[in-house]
């Protein structure tokens, strides 16, 4: 019976390993297309130069991008290393999720309907971790996050926190969270990106971060509750500034306006997207993708993190009495 159980749990492994992979693969579609409001579903991937259909053998996630050399077969027009890095970190995602999910509660899979939950709560906290990394690679290529990815996934997040029960061993997955947990944490999370834009607008009268930040905190709190929130704002702040420290060193702005990426220059007016002559120019990060990897990091380390930097008084399962 326990060697049965080991060979079950190594199956769990590779599948959910590969089976997240395939979900990167998909995640690169919609990284392209929806900032560029191209249907995500047809027509079928193709060779961006040729046109040629990629074939289903040439759509193995890494694999095939190493096999073919990062080359078009019909063409040989390089294909993007961020197609397999894409799907290289959602098989990593895959793999920890089936670590904590799975190989954690290895001794309740057999129980009556212990099982199929852990499945569910694996699904959706992997759609959440690659929506995640979505949102940071659109927010960093594009400067957007656009709320037709963010709003449906948290709508997915809400309505999954009806799903699993809050006994053990599902009330120690991150991640499962009551539905008032889910309502409060959305709520609180666009809320308070609202307020602080209006604050920094009111004394500055420029806007300080982005509307896209709103709907991206709404996700992570439909996900992960009301409780995530002081840890992803912390965490997210602390390496935005890093980040930004890091940029200034190296000579980041003196960038030009009209480039994209983590780091970019502000622009002096919205409307006429004019450029800020070089010596008012102001370093301008998106803050998107640190609020996507504190939310990531959150799963991975919130458990211990949230009691630690609140002093005992919040955990992932709340309040915590004295």
């Amino acid at each position: 019976m326990e060697s049965n159980l080991q060979d079950f749990v190594v199956l769990l492994y590779v599948f959910c390993t590969f089976f997240a992979a395939c979900v990167g693969s998909f995640a690169n579609v919609v990284i392209y297309r929806v900032p560029n409001h191209l249907s995500i579903v047809s027509p079928p991937s193709a060779c961006p130069k040729c046109g040629q259909k990629i074939k289903p053998y040439d759509n193995i996630p890494i694999l095939s991008w190493l096999i073919l050399r990062g080359k078009c077969r019909n063409c040989k027009n390089k294909i993007s290393i961020q197609y397999p890095i894409i799907e290289f970190i959602c098989a990593m995602f895959g793999l920890y999720l089936c670590h904590t999910t799975f190989g954690a509660n290895a001794q309740f899979l057999f129980e009556d309907g212990i099982f199929w939950r852990l499945c569910v709560h694996f699904f959706v906290m992997l759609v959440f971790a690659v929506t995640c990394l979505i949102l940071a690679v659109i927010d960093i290529q594009k400067t957007e996050i656009p709320p037709e990815i963010a709003l449906p996934v948290a709508a997915f997040g809400f309505g999954t926190s009806f799903i699993l029960p809050q006994t053990y061993p599902f009330s120690d997955l991150i991640g499962n969270v009551t539905w008032i947990d889910s309502i409060v944490g959305a709520s609180c999370g666009g809320a308070i990106v609202v307020l602080i834009i209006a604050g920094y607008y009111l004394a500055t009268k420029r806007i300080g971060m982005g509307g896209g930040d709103v709907w991206i905190l709404v996700m992570i709190g439909a996900f992960l509750g009301w409780e995530s929130l002081p840890f992803v704002f912390l965490a997210s702040s602390v390496q935005g500034i890093i980040a930004a420290v890091v940029a200034i060193a190296l000579g980041k702005k003196q960038q030009t306006d009209d480039e994209r990426g983590l780091f970019r220059n502000a622009v002096a007016n919205e409307i006429n997207d004019a450029p800020l002559p070089e010596e008012t120019s102001k370093l301008a990060i998106p803050y998107g993708p640190f609020l996507a990897l504190a939310a990531v990091e959150y799963i991975a380390l919130g458990k211990w993190l949230l009691p630690l930097m609140t002093g005992g008084m919040i955990s992932p399962s709340g309040f915590q009495m004295p």
